[in-house]
């Protein structure tokens, strides 16, 4: 018995079978590329959660350990609030140091728009002792603010020029920086 073959049918099952296989290949390579694709972004989207978290707890920490340093730095402004305390303690100045204190001109720079600092300028004239003008300016340096003592002059008053005569003069500006209080912005 003779079988009579075609072999273009066999020829056209081989291309057709190449052909899907191809496809096959094709579209696995796709997706896998898809897939890979996703996976690189997935991990580049949690390295960059994981450097944000780091920066955030780092953040937190540096937050934490400045806590002294931002009460200490507080405490170098003079308190909008508290303007009428710190004239009065310059004003015992005098008393505390046995000179004749007094002020002659205060000037307050209202803060900058979108700040919160301001300057007070005090101008304060000193009379006594030698002794007794120079603890008056140390003691305006002393001040429990961060105050800067600017144009300070001492004059002897009555041309002598002895220390211990209680004819010295000093007069001097204190300038120190004001803090209006930080209100939450409303929404």
């Amino acid at each position: 018995m003779k079988h009579h073959h075609s072999h273009t049918a066999l020829l056209v099952i081989a291309c057709s079978t190449m052909i899907f296989v191809y496809a096959v290949y094709g579209y696995m390579r796709h997706r896998i590329s898809v897939s890979l694709n996703r996976v690189i972004e997935s991990r580049q989207l949690v390295a960059e959660r994981d450097l944000s978290l780091q920066k955030q707890d780092s953040l937190a920490a540096l937050y934490s350990e400045s806590t002294p340093d931002r009460s200490e730095a507080r405490g170098l402004f003079v308190p909008e609030n508290s303007t009428i305390s710190f004239i009065e303690s310059i004003e015992a100045l005098g008393s505390s140091s046995g000179s004749i204190v007094q002020l002659s001109a205060i000037e307050a720079d209202p803060p900058v728009v979108g700040s919160t600092i301001g300057r007070i300028r005090v101008h304060v004239e000193a009379q006594g002792s030698w002794w007794a003008v120079m603890k008056t300016v140390m003691l305006a340096e002393d001040l429990p603010y961060g105050v800067s003592i600017k144009n300070l002059r001492i004059d002897s008053s009555s041309g002598q020029g002895s220390k211990d005569e209680a004819a010295w003069k000093a007069s001097f500006a204190i300038e120190a920086l004001m803090m209006k209080p930080v209100t939450k912005a409303q929404p």
